[in-house]
């Protein structure tokens, strides 16, 4: 799992962030993420809780709270904030990635397998879910399809270094 991609890809657009609603100034949000981008995680953590406890709807602030939660190496909490998010927002494919990387972590390699499966099908050129994908299939043992998975994620994205990585520990699996 790689919790550094999970970071960039969140924390730099990979989501579309709604605007906060009328009742939260827009400057708010703003600092929870530059506090989340930064690193400060409780900073963060209290800020998006604030919208929250005003707004329990807005998406960024339930989805990136869970991103916290995975951060900080808790993924039930962190698939409880998710699953929140994507019920509000059941095609993000940002949300669903993370989903799986949670499931992952809960060792429940079948429903993280459908959710990479899910955002990939939402959007086949997200390299991260493909992945996060082959990583799914690496712990089940398939690996010819996870080689195939890194394989579709190299061909997106050239320099991605855990598809790499993770593509020459299937292949030193399968003797090659």
């Amino acid at each position: 799992m790689a919790h550094k991609d999970l970071k960039r890809l969140l924390l730099s657009g990979g989501s579309p962030a709604q605007r906060p609603p009328q009742s939260i100034p827009a400057s708010l949000f703003t600092e929870g993420l530059a506090h989340h981008r930064a690193g400060r995680l409780a900073e963060a953590e209290r800020i998006y809780n604030q919208i929250l406890a005003a707004r329990p709807d807005h998406f960024d602030s339930r989805h990136l709270l869970g991103v916290i939660f995975l951060q900080r190496g808790s993924p039930t909490q962190a698939l409880d904030h998710i699953n929140s998010a994507l019920r509000l927002n059941p095609g993000n494919v940002a949300a669903l990635n993370n989903r799986g990387i949670a499931l992952q972590e809960l060792k429940r390699f079948e429903e993280a397998l459908e959710t990479f499966d899910r955002a990939a099908a939402l959007q086949p050129d997200y390299a991260e879910a493909l992945s996060n994908r082959g990583n799914v299939l690496k712990f089940l043992r398939r690996f010819d399809e996870a080689l195939a998975s890194y394989d579709d994620a190299l061909a997106l994205r050239p320099d991605y270094a855990d598809a790499h990585s993770n593509r020459a520990d299937v292949l030193c699996e399968l003797k090659r």
